[in-house]
């Protein structure tokens, strides 16, 4: 009996560490489950986060509303934005081409030209207002340079945003003239200028500076600024270029504007030292006295400039008499030369019909009209 007890007794005593093995095996699975489940979540998550920013990456516009657009333009010294409205196809297909553009732009540019797109919900945008004149027709490329606003002159083509904004990038606001031969090109008066007479040769502002400490220097860095895309600025502090320039260095700040007019062929600034009469003084000067508008181009370059046309629209039978009035035409303009542009036409020459409609002027209306 005691042998058969003893052999119960230890088969009882092998079956409880068994039961207790089972279990602890069955807590072990169980861990190892959890710890796989918890292995998976953790993977799906950074696969979700991998491919969050892969998509961050790829979509590397800017999105913006009137709201953020000031931000943006203080944090971008140079931007290129696609204006849309909702439900607008062709805009969206802009945007694509922009997104397309913006990685080529990034490393190319080296992160010094931005992309963004601006929904606005009508065309009534009131910031839009203040940058874009007259009606706005969709999609609009605006760009924009240390926040100020700029023609597109490129198409909506990805080759063509890479290839207009990268030249916008290349390019300076100021232009630094280290070099004589630098500075007559600059100025139209190097050996090609002179064989190309007939051509027209935009006008040039020139700043002579001491130095860039100059209490001149940061105003007319602001009005360069005002009027990129209008008129090309350069700056020279160089002592031995303003000695054959100036004839002598430049103790002040020296700022001239140079014109292909051989009525003003260089002009100096005389005005006090801030960016609104210099910019206005610029504007106003970088055009002959009275301008012949005759083209659609030269109209629209006067209203570019952002001061008042003063404006004689007439009938082509006035051309006779037109030597005579300019006489007292030109004596107004130069009275009041620093506060009106001086242009006329004749409103029965293209592209003056057309214009003359939109000013309210009857096609049947005869004489001459002030405006």
């Amino acid at each position: 009996g005691g042998g058969g007890g003893d052999k119960a007794s230890a088969a009882f005593e092998l079956a409880e560490p068994s039961t207790s093995f089972h279990v602890t095996m069955m807590r072990l699975v169980l861990l190892a489950r959890i710890l796989l489940l918890l292995c998976l979540a953790a993977s799906r998550t950074a696969a979700a986060k991998a491919k969050g920013k892969k998509s961050d990456a790829a979509d590397e516009l800017l999105y913006l509303t009137d709201s953020t657009l000031e931000v943006a333009l203080e944090a971008h010294p140079l931007l290129l934005i696609s204006v849309s409205v909702p439900g607008c196809g062709v805009c969206d297909a802009v945007d694509k081409r922009l997104r397309k553009a913006a990685p080529e732009l990034r490393v190319k540019a080296k992160a010094a030209v931005k992309l963004g797109q601006l929904r606005i919900d009508s065309p009534d945008s009131p910031v839009l207002g203040r940058i874009v004149q007259g009606a706005l027709s969709l999609p609009k490329l605006i760009v924009f340079r240390e926040g100020e606003a700029l023609d597109y002159t490129g198409d909506d083509s990805k080759e063509s945003i890479v290839k207009t904004m990268l030249a916008l990038a290349s390019r300076d606001t100021v232009q630094t003239l280290r070099s004589v031969k630098q500075a007559e090109r600059f100025l139209h008066l190097d050996s090609w200028s002179s064989q190309h007479a007939d051509e027209e040769k935009p006008p040039r502002v020139v700043g002579f500076f001491p130095s860039n400490a100059s209490a001149a220097y940061p105003v007319f860095r602001d009005t360069a600024r005002k009027l990129q895309g209008l008129i090309s600025f350069g700056e020279c502090f160089d002592a031995a270029m303003q000695r054959k320039f100036l004839g002598a260095p430049a103790k002040k700040a020296v700022l001239q504007l140079v014109k292909a007019d051989k009525r003003e062929r260089k002009l100096t600034y005389q005005g006090p030292l801030a960016q609104p009469p210099l910019s206005r003084w610029v504007a106003t000067h970088s055009v002959s006295l009275v301008q012949d508008l005759s083209t659609e181009s030269s109209i629209e370059s006067h209203m570019a400039l952002g001061v008042p046309v003063f404006l004689l629209l007439m009938p082509d039978s006035y051309e006779d008499e037109l030597t005579e009035m300019m006489v007292a035409f030109r004596a107004v303009a130069s009275s009041v030369r620093e506060r009106l542009l001086f242009g006329y036409g004749f409103k029965d020459t293209e592209p003056w019909p057309v214009f003359a409609q939109q000013l309210g002027i009857p096609a049947s209306a005869k004489g001459a009209f002030w405006m």
